[in-house]
């Protein structure tokens, strides 16, 4: 609660920060991309799904599209703030006492403050820089039925839903006529808590999802 409580007033702050500055020179960016090599951590269970044994493993491919606006705070750093959505296709989980592999879908939307600094700028006006996104992200799972080893064979029904920590890491390029790309390393935590409607007891489901995202963009300057 502590980290969501911090986090949280950090992207406030920084969402007030550049609107105080809205009409400032700063730029606009829009954003696509698709995640490759996602990894989901071995799953925290608990109540009812302790004796499931989920194994996180290899994921499949992720969508990306958002938006974010950075404002020149000095010569080489930026800052700003973003959101962006993401869904995460065909996760895959293993379950170590059952020996059954099951398939879930994940989408985020992330809400971040993010800083960038261009140490390199060449010839041309493109310039090199490394970013890094400190944020809250708004979890949604799909296909939950699928998780039949954990739900317990249909007995359980989702109850609540919250998302977690995101953080990113990435370097990119701006060119010279607005397209931007960039290569980053981005988490994601979640959790989830289902209710067995016979025993009257629920279970926790806690997943941490990452993966490495090629995006592309283009700035607009105002």
């Amino acid at each position: 609660m502590k980290k969501f409580c911090l986090v949280l007033f950090s992207v406030v702050a920084l969402f007030s920060f550049c609107g105080a500055n809205a009409f400032a020179k700063g730029t606009v960016t829009v954003k696509t991309g698709l995640g490759f090599y996602g990894f989901s951590s071995d799953p925290k269970c608990g109540g009812s799904a302790e004796n499931i044994e989920l194994k996180g493993e290899s994921g499949g491919i992720s969508y990306i599209l958002g938006s974010e606006y950075m404002y020149p705070l000095f010569k080489m750093v930026q800052v700003g703030a973003g959101v962006q959505y993401m869904f995460a296709n065909n996760i895959k989980l293993h379950s170590r006492k059952m020996e059954e592999d099951f398939m879930i879908n994940l989408k985020t939307l992330p809400v971040y403050a993010s800083l960038q600094v261009s140490p390199f700028q060449d010839k041309k006006g493109g310039q090199l820089f490394i970013k890094t996104n400190l944020g809250y992200g708004i979890y949604y799972e799909e296909n939950c039925t699928a998780l039949e080893g954990f739900a317990l064979l249909g007995m359980e029904i989702l109850e609540k839903q919250s998302g977690g920590l995101y953080y990113a890491f990435g370097l990119g390029y701006d060119f010279a006529g607005g397209f931007t790309s960039e290569l980053s390393y981005e988490c994601f935590s979640n959790s989830s808590k289902y209710r067995n409607f016979v025993t009257h007891t629920s279970s926790d489901f806690d997943l941490d999802y990452s993966c490495v995202i090629l995006k592309i963009g283009y700035k607009f300057f105002i």
